[in-house]
């Protein structure tokens, strides 16, 4: 980036000084040096245990601008998911951070968003307070819709977990391509008239994720290769059945089932049992090329919008189609390569859509926060 270009926060900020109001509140966070250097310790202590941290956990590192605009995707998190739309439920140590904020200035500069906004309503505002109030908004939620389009919600209130870093890059090497939410929808189905879910593996404890991650280490030191078996351990649930489903869906492809490989074929005897008659659901529902050669497949059922969600939510996330690498083997430079190019895919489609231009249904996104915020108050 060119010295003299300014970040999408720093610059918008400090248009809304400009464009501030004499009368309006509009609040700072403070950098306190003492609790950087302590938050800061902290988090190298966690890294150093291989915990996971959030955005609270590394929220003394951004500049104040930066930290208002990330404040405020937590605040409307909370107000919006947990508050109206009840589709949430933080946990305490959420409850009290939202708190926490809030008494830093962030309930004396909302008093006055609203009492503005309420003037607005009554038509009793200057032309320099409705531009403002436009700028106001569309920084103030913008950066909340974002997050939650992006699906990166979750690095505000949870932990995002921390491990080996790419060579020359500050990423994980073992990087989770989905958040795990334990109050995510799943899909269901009947067998001999009794309900079952489909089945989320399990997230595996720290002590095992370490002594995988040891071998892994340890196989690529002796320039050996690693296969998706070996890592699979190391990701959250989500990620996991991403990582299988692929897998199962490239033995179908390439092999037609059951692969003939010792390795791959001992591994998807172990997965195919968890998936079966999720798969077998799928391929009577939907065409999926590779699920044709399922038998199940030629006995086609309705479409269940279920089944619609679950494509959504698990096929094809994965922006990297050499992953399947991963599943015959790869040397820890031929994954970081793997690994490098999601990021950068991830990256592209995730990037920042602040400079374009506000469009007539974010435009109306918004005012139908801002009325719902209202109502509440």
């Amino acid at each position: 980036m060119d010295d003299n270009e300014e970040y999408y926060e720093h610059e918008n900020y400090r248009q809304m000084l400009e464009m501030q109001p004499d009368e309006f509140y509009l609040h700072l966070p403070l950098e306190l040096p003492f609790l950087k250097w302590f938050f800061e310790l902290r988090l190298q202590l966690l890294l150093q245990m291989n915990q996971s941290y959030n955005y609270f956990g590394m929220r003394h590192r951004f500049d104040p601008e930066a930290m208002w605009f990330s404040d405020w995707v937590f605040l409307n998190h909370y107000q919006i998911d947990y508050q109206q739309r009840k589709n949430w439920k933080p946990s305490i140590a959420d409850k009290i951070r939202y708190q926490w904020l809030m008494l830093q200035g962030y309930r004396k500069e909302q008093k006055y968003f609203l009492a503005l906004n309420n003037r607005k309503e009554s038509k009793q505002v200057s032309v320099k307070e409705r531009k403002f109030l436009e700028k106001y908004i569309q920084c103030r939620y913008w950066s909340y819709l974002n997050a939650a389009e992006d699906d990166r919600l979750a690095f505000f209130r949870m932990g995002i977990d921390t491990d080996e870093q790419l060579n020359d890059e500050d990423k994980p090497l073992f990087p989770n391509i989905a958040y795990t939410y334990p109050n995510a929808p799943m899909l269901a189905y009947f067998i001999g008239g009794t309900m079952q879910t489909e089945s989320i593996p399990p997230n595996q404890s720290w002590w095992d994720k370490r002594k995988a991650k040891k071998k892994i280490l340890k196989k690529w030191s002796k320039t050996e290769k690693v296969t998706y078996a070996d890592m699979r351990i190391l990701f959250n649930p989500d990620t996991i059945k991403i990582h299988d489903l692929e897998f199962l869906l490239h033995c179908y492809d390439t092999y037609g089932g059951e692969p003939k490989d010792k390795d791959e074929k001992a591994l998807f005897e172990h997965l195919y049992p968890m998936y079966e008659l999720e798969l077998t659901h799928v391929a009577q529902m939907m065409h999926m090329p590779e699920l044709d050669k399922l038998t199940a497949a030629k006995n086609r059922k309705e479409l269940n919008p279920l089944y619609v969600a679950y494509k959504q939510r698990w096929f094809n996330v994965n922006p990297v189609k050499e992953f399947e690498k991963v599943f015959h083997g790869v040397t820890e430079n031929e994954y970081q390569e793997i690994v490098n190019k999601q990021y950068k895919k991830f990256e592209k489609t995730n990037r920042p859509k602040h400079q374009k231009k506000q469009t007539k249904t974010e435009i109306k996104k918004l005012n139908d926060l801002l009325g719902k915020l209202q109502r509440t108050k």
